[in-house]
């Protein structure tokens, strides 16, 4: 029996997407970890790095969702400058 049946999965394959989708990561990018860091870092090491992973996601996030914020308050302050402004007048007189 293979340490991943012991632990409830078919073979690596199937407990590396299990990881995947637990931590909201894309596949390849577990299978990409789990390549480089190899089957004898799948229950330490890589879990690790996926935790790690995992945080930064949730940071660029983070930074995103503040980027669209302050985008959308720019847009309603020059909106709302907009309005304040008087209207140009018109310098021309086409009614000669």
């Amino acid at each position: 029996m293979s340490i991943y049946e012991a632990e409830g999965f078919a073979n690596r394959r199937e407990y590396l997407i299990y990881l995947a989708e637990d931590y909201g990561l894309e596949k390849e990018d577990v299978f990409l970890m789990a390549q480089i860091l190899g089957p004898s870092e799948d229950f330490d090491g890589l879990i690790s790095t996926l935790e790690d992973m995992q945080d930064m996601k949730a940071h660029e996030e983070d930074l995103l969702a503040d980027q669209r914020r302050e985008g959308q308050e720019k847009q309603t302050q020059q909106k709302a400058g907009d309005k304040k402004q008087s209207p140009r007048k018109n310098v021309y007189n086409h009614d000669r």
